[in-house]
């Protein structure tokens, strides 16, 4: 496991990307189609000129018919996009809030770790580029999650390369939930 400080995980060439996304799909809008924003969500739409968020706002909904901001994905899940141009072959999105801009909680965050693992064996994937899951906008500790991902990742029993792909450390606000 290798830990990057300050690197953009849009750049990064793996099998899988993981985003750390909202129920509803919402990864910056238009704002972030011709400009880059901070994080992960953002950098992600602006690489893939917007994209990725409309096929986000598709896959998280659970019933089509009803917006997903109503009846989205719920913390814990994960659902699956294209890379539409992106170094890896899928991106796994890790709801770590129910909302744009709501809290996250560590117990959301050991919930996926494991479905992320699950995922990557299932379809034979050997490398993940994941970031601080619920360390932006979430409010969780960066050395606490990646503690947790290191803990997460110690029973797999399967050969697989992950980076944890994190902001700037002593930025980050430590907030207990």
């Amino acid at each position: 496991m290798n830990v990057l400080y300050n690197c953009d995980i849009a750049t990064a060439n793996a099998d899988v990307i993981v985003n750390a996304a909202n129920g509803c799909g919402w990864m910056g809008g238009t704002r972030c189609i011709s400009k880059p924003h901070r994080g992960v969500a953002e950098s992600l739409n602006f690489y893939t000129r917007g994209a990725i968020e409309k096929e986000s706002l598709i896959k998280a909904r659970k019933n089509p018919k009803i917006p997903a901001w109503i009846y989205g994905r719920k913390p814990g899940d994960i659902f699956v996009t294209e890379s539409f141009g992106l170094n890896c072959k899928k991106v796994v999105h890790a709801v770590t809030m129910r909302y744009p801009g709501s809290a996250s909680k560590y117990s959301y965050i050991q919930t996926l770790i494991p479905k992320i693992i699950d995922y990557c064996y299932r379809n034979g994937y050997k490398s993940i580029a994941i970031p601080t899951l619920g360390c932006g906008t979430g409010g969780l500790n960066v050395t606490d999650i990646i503690q947790l991902i290191s803990n997460c990742i110690q029973n797999v029993d399967f050969k697989i390369d992950i980076t944890i792909y994190s902001g700037d450390i002593l930025k980050q606000k430590s907030v207990s939930r």
